[in-house]
């Protein structure tokens, strides 16, 4: 047994002693020679982009330029851009200046505009005390039915059409104090010109609104000359063909508008219930108050 130990120790110290000379006696492994790449071809330089581009390339197109019109548009385009840069590099500075000059002034106009149009209204506040609100009220009125008047399109009104005028108009006129909704309040102004029209006129004014809008169309590209009576009574002529080819269309057109707007007023009308169903139903009783204050404020 002790000989079997002592051959196990004596064959593991030759292995450790000739494992590091056969490494040693070992020829040195070849390097293989590494292949050289082939050189990169240089790249291509990037070819500028043109100059010639949106709107002009489009003309360029439809004009059929060839190669030497296209080149010789390129040339003028880079000849404008270097004379730009040159102008800019010569007055840059100088513009910077003038812009800074401008706002300075441009700063002191609004503090003056502003200035004039406190104290104007100071003034205008000032001499506006010297009369009372009816007398004020009463000029407003005025210069509403003034408005309404001139509805009629020049027609010359009878007294009785001009009291129903003013008529309608004060009826206009205390609806539209009484909202400061700026949508309703031009629904008035626009529901009394139409009253104005289908209330007061008489057909044949109407029909002479019609005709004098019409040769005043026909006139547009023409304004500035003089017509004699016979140009004149050809284009009354042409006016009354086309009032009479137009008038189908145009109660067409008025019947149509009759039914858009009855379905508007049905959808502002669901619109509304629905917002008042919004603040009956969802709304705490301490947020509609809040709400209500909030409307006071806005009076």
């Amino acid at each position: 047994m002790r000989n079997v130990k002592w051959l196990l120790c004596g064959l593991t110290a030759l292995m450790l002693t000739c494992g590091p000379l056969a490494a040693q006696d070992a020829p040195p492994k070849k390097e293989k020679p590494k292949k050289a790449r082939p050189a990169k071809a240089p790249r291509p330089a990037k070819k500028p982009p043109s100059m010639i581009r949106g709107e002009l390339a489009g003309m360029v197109e439809a004009a059929k330029f060839d190669d030497a019109q296209k080149a010789k548009l390129e040339e003028m385009l880079k000849s404008h851009k270097a004379a730009q840069e040159a102008w800019a590099r010569d007055n840059e500075a100088k513009a910077k200046e003038l812009k800074s000059q401008l706002d300075a002034l441009n700063k002191q106009m609004q503090e003056l505009s502003g200035a004039r149009g406190k104290l104007q209204a100071s003034q205008r506040e000032e001499v506006m005390g010297l009369f009372d609100d009816d007398v004020k009220q009463a000029y407003q009125l005025k210069v509403f039915t003034d408005e309404a008047m001139r509805a009629a399109g020049g027609a010359k009104l009878t007294d009785e059409q001009k009291a129903k005028v003013a008529s309608l108009a004060e009826a206009a006129f205390k609806a539209l104090q009484a909202t400061k909704d700026r949508r309703e309040q031009s629904d008035i102004r626009t529901k009394l010109q139409a009253d104005v029209r289908s209330q007061v006129l008489t057909d044949e004014q109407k029909t002479a609104m019609r005709l004098s809008s019409l040769q005043g169309a026909l006139m547009r590209d023409v304004r500035g000359v003089r017509l004699t009576k016979e140009q004149q009574e050809k284009v009354a002529a042409k006016a009354k063909e086309i009032d009479g080819s137009m008038q189908e269309s145009r109660s067409a057109i008025a019947e149509a508008e009759a039914k858009v707007k009855a379905e508007q007023a049905k959808l502002d009308q669901a619109l509304k219930d629905a917002a008042k169903a919004v603040v009956d139903e969802v709304l705490t009783d301490e947020q509609r108050k809040q709400m209500a204050e909030a409307a006071k404020k806005r009076k």
